[in-house]
C-alpha cells in the first residue's frame, strides 16, 4: 500500500513541485484543498528542511522565478478543483 502526504500548504507544495515531486491529487477539504503526494523518505527530510532549516541551507535554495510560476500554476489548478 502506498502511504501518501498531503498538505494544505500552497508555499510548500509549491516548493515540492519545483523540486520534482508531482503532485498525485487535489482533494476538496473544509475550507482548503488538499494537496496529495506519494511518501517518501525524501520528501520528508525536504519538508523538514523547508519548515526548519536556516535561510541559507542549500537544499531549499530555490530561485524566486520558479517558485512563483509554481505558486501561481497551482492557484489555477485549485480553482478549477471543484
Amino acid at each position: 500500500m502506498d502511504t501518501q502526504f498531503t498538505t494544505t500548504d500552497l508555499a510548500l507544495t509549491s516548493f515540492l513541485t519545483i523540486k520534482g515531486f508531482e503532485i498525485d491529487n487535489i482533494e476538496k477539504g473544509n475550507k482548503r484543498k488538499v494537496f496529495v503526494f506519494n511518501d517518501s523518505t525524501e520528501l520528508q527530510n525536504l519538508v523538514k528542511s523547508f519548515n526548519f532549516s536556516k535561510k541559507d541551507t542549500p537544499e531549499v535554495m530555490v530561485d524566486a522565478r520558479e517558485l512563483l510560476g509554481a505558486y501561481r500554476d497551482l492557484k489555477v489548478k485549485i480553482h478549477n478543483v471543484n
